[in-house]
């Protein structure tokens, strides 16, 4: 395996890291790790999906809203 050495880690960020290694019962080093893992997931979103997906749920609640019922609620409780 690779090794990583981390220089000038901000004491608040060490200490948010060995508390969360604590919480999951790992080192911190093996905590690092796995936030490092977790940042780099693929988090790339298909918009043919989202559409898709969408259009299941709307045809689920067999709604059919205007343009001023979409401006009504998205502005629902602004100033």
């Amino acid at each position: 395996m690779a090794e990583l050495i981390l220089k000038d880690v901000p004491e608040q960020l060490y200490r948010r890291l060995q508390h969360k290694a604590e919480q999951n019962q790992r080192s911190v080093d093996t905590e690092a790790v796995a936030c490092i893992e977790h940042a780099l997931v693929n988090h790339d979103i298909n918009p043919v999906d989202v559409l898709q997906r969408a259009r299941e749920l709307r045809s689920r609640i067999n709604v059919q809203l205007t343009d001023d019922d979409l401006f009504v609620l998205k502005n629902q409780g602004r100033p």
